[in-house]
């Protein structure tokens, strides 16, 4: 005699929340409509649309969603990355954005999608998604930018190695003599590579309105340091030839007590290569 359900509701609750088999999945292309994925399928379309019961999916049909051909669960088909490794990753083609991206990687979310790139290089949000760019679709490590074929500093220098887990990827391969490098890996002193990038708590890669934004070892700023040096030179440039001059003319006697240094121009090289100062006046 079967026992009364009321009697035992963990039962019933067990029953409703049994797990079904998945459903065998076809991924949507470019012009396919429910019509024709019901077709591809081999379905009717009464069962196709109640094995796939989202009602909005015919007027929000995107390409690389995926349907269900037959009766069961959507399996979960989103791509698995590695939390202590290297992301799933995925290059931007054109015309896409997060909600496509997301929809055809098994129904990833727009808000999944900014928290596994708020550290991949080049990440402006899905706001401003940007074609070519190598985000991540899964938890995980980013993959290093690709590379610039001229750059010469930053990560997206060819040859790049991968990064170690939580390194600064703007501080990669470094301007000889502290130049500043900018977004596109080159070094330089002036506002094109030194411009401080807006891109504050991301990793800098396009500020905006600065084109050139500045990466690494960024602004011009002079700073003096902090810490007295023990003793300064007081440096003067005497011109040995200034005599010569029918005005604004100076004997070397006459130069200030109070430099430390000269600079005393010019000696010039003889023919067996030694200093020859016998030009020089004074």
């Amino acid at each position: 005699m079967p026992l009364p359900v009321e009697q035992f509701p963990g039962l019933a609750v067990r029953s409703l929340l049994s797990k079904r088999a998945t459903c065998r999945t076809i991924q949507a292309v470019k012009d396919d409509t429910c019509d024709k994925l019901a077709s591809k399928c081999g379905a009717h379309w009464d069962d196709f649309i109640k094995y796939n019961p989202k009602s909005d999916l015919c007027t929000n049909l995107v390409v690389g969603q995926h349907v269900c051909c037959n009766d069961g669960a959507m399996p979960d088909l989103k791509p698995k990355g590695n939390p202590d490794g290297p992301c799933s990753s995925w290059m931007v083609q054109p015309d896409e954005s997060c909600i496509s991206i997301g929809t055809s990687k098994g129904g990833l979310t727009v808000a999944e999608l900014e928290s596994f790139n708020e550290k991949v290089w080049g990440w402006t949000g899905c706001v401003t998604l940007q074609m070519g760019i190598r985000m991540c679709v899964s938890k995980g490590t980013p993959k290093p930018p690709n590379p610039f074929g001229n750059a010469v500093c930053g990560p997206q220098k060819p040859g790049s190695r991968q990064p170690n887990a939580g390194e600064d990827m703007a501080k990669m391969n470094p301007c000889p003599l502290n130049a500043c490098c900018n977004i596109w890996g080159q070094c330089g002193t002036t506002s094109d590579f030194c411009t401080r990038t807006k891109a504050t708590g991301k990793l800098a890669w396009y500020s905006g309105d600065k084109e050139n934004a500045c990466i690494s070892k960024c602004g011009t700023d002079i700073f003096n340091n902090k810490k007295k040096p023990a003793k300064f030179m007081d440096l003067g440039y005497f011109e040995s030839w200034n005599p010569s001059r029918p005005c604004l003319n100076m004997d070397v006697s006459e130069i200030p007590a109070k430099h430390t240094h000269v600079h005393f121009a010019f000696g010039e090289i003889s023919k067996d290569f030694k200093v020859d100062l016998s030009k020089t006046k004074g």
